[in-house]
């Protein structure tokens, strides 16, 4: 039984881990499928021509899938987590129309879990993602008949698994509800892909898998809160 439990923590060990760095590996395809629009909107920001742009559009796509690889074959976390942390402030500071600090305090979410999927357990990390998932969440579903239940329950729900209550039950719960959220509010494939659109498929986008992210910090987190 001991056994079973230890392997069915390890499995959700790597899928959280693997959850974590979805953002990157699904921006990676996203560039690689639209280059040529990336390409037209950084340059159209920056005025940086067409060389420099594919330049720094294959810096970040390389960049991201190395790091995700270390990550994922569990070698060198640490240097992972440093090149996707400062790849993911480049993403964002490459845009302007994304400076501001709600963006970046999404940024900020999106580092503490790569930090739990790249540091072994440590009660205060764990804490500091729950506690800026907590901060960051976003009741964007006004339309839900079940609007309170967004607004209210999944912060409530963060808390009981910070804290071990129901932590089964509680997780669940909060993985459902996140889910929920993310195919509901930042649905960005629902838009035609076009240059007056990017910006706002490039912000769903982000959302989205910034929310996957998040799931896969929760789940990382209640694997491990019987340390607490």
């Amino acid at each position: 039984m001991m056994l079973m439990a230890a392997v069915l923590a390890k499995a959700l060990w790597s899928l959280a881990r693997f959850f974590i760095i979805c953002n990157f590996l699904a921006d990676s395809v996203h560039l690689l499928h639209d280059w040529d629009l990336e390409r037209t909107l950084l340059n159209l920001n920056w005025r940086c021509g067409e060389v420099y742009a594919n330049l720094y559009l294959s810096c970040i796509v390389a960049g991201q899938l190395l790091a995700c690889f270390m990550v994922i074959f569990d070698s060198n976390r640490q240097v992972a987590a440093g090149i996707l942390s400062l790849l993911a402030n480049l993403r964002v500071a490459s845009n302007p129309m994304f400076w501001n600090m709600e963006m970046y305090a999404d940024v900020f979410a999106l580092v503490i879990a790569i930090l739990l999927a790249t540091i072994p357990p440590h009660r205060l990390v764990r804490c500091g993602f729950l506690f800026v998932a907590y901060l960051t969440y976003k009741n964007l579903n006004d339309g839900l008949p079940w609007q309170l239940l967004h607004r209210y329950g999944v912060k409530l729900l963060i808390i009981f698994v910070l804290s071990g209550y129901r932590l089964k039950w509680s997780t669940a719960m909060l993985l459902l509800l996140l889910a929920t959220q993310s195919f509901q509010a930042y649905a960005w494939w629902e838009l035609p892909y076009s240059l007056t659109n990017m910006p706002i498929i490039f912000y769903k986008r982000f959302q989205f898998w910034q929310m996957v992210s998040i799931l896969g910090g929760v789940l990382m987190t209640a694997v491990h809160t019987q340390e607490f």
